[in-house]
């Protein structure tokens, strides 16, 4: 009976291990890495993670997330984009800009 009820619990335990690492977050992998297939361009880099924190409440923080993911999303491109998410993912502000985004945006 002891032997059965370890049994059960090491599957179970087992089981919510797996669960856990199949939900982590989408941003958890390296955007470094230039053999990485989401590496991202040096520029892009240096706002993507301050832009992932407080893309949830703040609009322009999760457009400047989904800029940066952009398929073949150049250097060039993202040294554009750069001072403008800079200052959205980290300013003042920047984790409730959301509410006056998107009330100014109508929606």
């Amino acid at each position: 009976m002891n032997l059965r009820v370890l049994l059960v619990s090491s599957v179970l335990a087992l089981a919510c291990g797996a669960a856990t690492a199949a939900c982590s977050d989408d941003h958890d992998h390296d955007h470094g890495s230039e053999h990485d297939e989401h590496a991202l361009p040096p520029s892009c880099e240096a706002f993507h993670d301050d832009c992932v924190k407080v893309m949830q409440s703040n609009a322009k923080a999760a457009e400047c997330d989904e800029f940066s993911h952009g398929e073949g999303r150049t250097e060039e491109e993202c040294a554009a984009k750069k001072a403008e998410c800079v200052a959205a993912c980290t300013g003042p502000g920047a984790a409730d800009a959301g509410a006056s985004d998107a009330s100014a945006d109508g929606g």
